[in-house]
């Protein structure tokens, strides 16, 4: 088994490299600034902008392994999961309106202190501490990353006044080193809770100091900025709503990826379960599922300018890879039949869904949900967690021990209904949406934090 993880790791490594530059090559050539004012803005949003994210990378390998370590049933895991989607979904749709309304350098701060709190409890044996740890993640890390790109965006707009398609180079820098870092994560969280044998809790402690001196930083090198306080909550939702109702492709878009992160939302919480135990090196296995993502960017960008692929046609190569990961990992956890082996390909097949999935849907929305995207999106996140949460509460941890295959059946019905309305969503798109360039691995698609969190 180990052999294996260590022979994958460079394989998928090497994969990564070719397909990246082969697709930078066959993709129009970004023109590098030589600003001096320009690099200097840049640099000091990128170092405490991936400081924060190495540090929310730290805390995810670990997190459901750390709940067990502490002696806690599945069933009470499950509650702290669903507690943790609720509150990021809260607080993605609070993002909405509060990154417009509040200073963005002060929030960065009270959200960053938040953060280290939630690092804190995890010190804590106590069931109900922990919950309340999870609820500050949700919120801290689903605001932090919010207010972060809108303050960069105003300062890069409205204080420099920078050329606005600036603004992607740096979008593009931040998406590929946040991929880069997410797989060392998994090697140093590896390193440190396994190797040392420093337990589970290792890494959410590595993830303070990243923290402190991230906002650091921003308290010596960043000014206060505010946005546009007019923007109301509730006019958002309504015309969301609207959008939803009144306009057929912008349905069938919101239904897609409802579904598909709906089973996302379920990998999420299922992937410990699955692969851990004895000998199991968890954060090495994390650095696979982060090296298959960031393959799934530059395969996106291959499949829409070398093959020619309509972005509106690959929703339905993701669901069809989602789908293959789901019968796989049904048919791999059923009691009669479970296989190690077959459960990590399946769920590596399904983050190369992932990585293929956020650069076309962020493509999609642009295109489809148009002047309102915010408003759709809010809606979009309901039934992405009544699926994630309902399921968990009602199956996992089933006295007959198929919860998990139950969930994965589930999972498997949800991506079969998204291929065939990504299909429908293909007839009534059509063709003309447009190729997207988009990096994957961003903190812009509809979920916010890392995907296997």
């Amino acid at each position: 088994m180990l052999d294996v993880i260590h022979l994958l790791i460079p394989g998928l490594t090497g994969i990564y490299t070719a397909f990246h530059l082969y697709a930078r090559a066959t993709s129009p050539k970004q023109s590098k600034v030589s600003n001096p004012n320009f690099n200097v803005f840049q640099r000091s949003y990128l170092i405490p902008y991936l400081l924060a994210t190495l540090a929310d990378w730290f805390q995810a390998p670990y997190l459901y392994k750390l709940y067990h370590y502490y002696g806690f049933l599945e069933q009470q895991i499950a509650v702290i999961y669903v507690v943790g989607f609720i509150s990021t979904v809260i607080a993605s749709t609070l993002a909405s309106t509060l990154v417009h309304k509040a200073k963005r350098k002060q929030f960065v701060l009270v959200l960053t202190t938040v953060n280290i709190v939630s690092c804190l409890t995890k010190l804590s044996w106590n069931y109900h501490v922990l919950l309340v740890g999870r609820i500050l993640a949700g919120f801290s890390i689903t605001l932090l990353f919010s207010f972060y790109q809108e303050w960069y965006v105003y300062q890069h707009n409205d204080f420099h006044g920078f050329p606005e398609e600036w603004i992607e180079l740096t979008f593009n820098k931040a998406a590929f080193w946040n991929g880069v870092l997410a797989v060392a994560c998994g090697l140093v969280s590896h390193f440190f809770a396994d190797t040392l044998a420093l337990t589970p809790v290792a890494p959410f402690m590595l993830a303070i100091p990243l923290l402190i001196l991230s906002a650091c930083i921003i308290v010596t090198n960043w000014d206060e900025n505010c946005g546009n306080p007019s923007i109301k909550f509730r006019t958002l939702c309504v015309e969301g709503l609207k959008d939803i109702l009144l306009n057929k492709s912008i349905m069938l878009l919101a239904i897609v990826q409802s579904l598909f992160e709906g089973a996302l939302y379920l990998y999420v919480f299922l992937w410990t379960p699955v692969l851990d135990g004895p000998g199991k090196p968890i954060g090495m296995i994390f650095a696979l599922f982060m090296l298959c993502i960031i393959i799934g960017s530059p395969l996106q960008v291959i499949m829409t300018t070398k093959l020619k692929v309509s972005t509106a046609t690959v929703p339905i190569v993701v669901c069809l890879l989602g789908l293959c990961s789901s019968l796989c990992l049904t048919y791999a956890t059923h009691p009669a039949t479970q296989s190690w082996n077959l459960s990590l390909f399946g769920i590596l097949l399904f983050e190369l869904a992932c990585g293929i999935h956020i650069p076309s849907i962020n493509k999609l929305q642009s295109v489809v949900f148009k002047d309102n995207t915010v408003g759709v999106v809010n809606w979009v996140r309901v039934p992405v967690n009544v699926i994630a949460c309902a399921c968990l509460m009602s199956l996992h941890g089933s006295s007959d021990n198929m919860g998990t295959h139950k969930l994965f059946m589930i999972c498997s019905g949800l991506l079969l209904v998204a291929v065939f309305v990504a299909s429908v969503l293909r007839c009534v798109v059509g063709s003309d949406t447009g190729n997207g360039n988009t990096p994957g691995l961003s903190r812009s698609s509809s979920y916010s934090g890392n995907i296997t969190a």
